[in-house]
């Protein structure tokens, strides 16, 4: 499901908000562009000989079995979901790339209309790459503002203290599920360290994943929405979850 109709569906979803950053001269230079690759790779004609479409079913069925057993592990496990954009792509990459020679092998077989079938494809992916490095782009920025405002409240506290993040968002565009800020202690502690130059600081950020128990000793929460820290006596009072951008 990840690498068809789903994909697609990213595809659709993705098209239009990438579309409304191109200026008119983009779009005409980008579609120029899909179509000069795909003419490129369309101008040798299909296979045609019977040694040809041999190795290309034999490629094809290798690729198709190289797929099955690179996502076998996942489907195995109801706890799991491998995904192919953002933080889970890195461990679907071995399942990537046969899946890649199988749409190769697919494609070289059209013999009608394959130039427009691989401009479609090379403006697709196009679009969903820009929509989603655009994304990355705002998080990259919205991380270093949170880490800047978040170091200069914290930097002189007297430790070794435990600083909560609250009121900033887990994740970009959370509709597409695609695009993470700070989630968990290992990308807000390390980053909040490296700033402040504090090894004696631990933080974590809080999500529904949140469980507040006592004791409460040098805890403190930073709001980054209202730029404000506050020194935890006990249970906070809701709400604290983060916001989806």
């Amino acid at each position: 499901a990840c690498v068809t109709y789903k994909t697609a569906g990213l595809f659709l979803r993705t098209a239009l908000p990438a579309i409304h950053d191109f200026s008119f001269g983009l779009i005409v230079l980008g579609a120029a562009f899909a179509a000069s690759v795909a003419i490129a790779l369309a101008s040798d004609e299909a296979p045609s000989s019977i040694d040809a479409r041999r190795a290309a079913a034999i490629g094809g069925g290798a690729a198709l079995g190289a797929f099955i057993a690179a996502n076998l592990p996942y489907a195995l496990s109801h706890d799991y979901t491998p995904g192919y954009i953002g933080l889970m792509s890195r461990t679907s990459a071995l399942a990537a790339l046969p899946g890649g020679l199988m749409l190769a092998v697919g494609l070289s077989s059209i013999r009608r209309f394959r130039v427009v079938w691989l401009a479609a494809l090379i403006g697709a992916f196009t679009c969903c790459n820009w929509h989603n490095l655009r994304q990355w782009g705002y998080s990259w920025r919205l991380q270093k503002n949170i880490i800047r405002m978040a170091a200069r409240k914290t930097s002189a506290l007297p430790g070794p203290a435990t600083i909560l993040l609250a009121g900033a968002p887990r994740y970009i565009n959370s509709r597409l599920n695609e695009v993470v800020v700070f989630d968990a202690t290992w990308d807000f502690s390390s980053a909040l360290r490296i700033a402040t130059g504090r090894a004696d600081l631990a933080a974590d950020v809080v999500s529904p994943r949140t469980r507040f128990a006592g004791p409460y000793k040098n805890q403190y929460v930073y709001r980054y929405d209202r730029d404000e820290l506050i020194t935890l006596n006990g249970p906070p009072s809701p709400p604290l979850l983060i916001r989806d951008y």
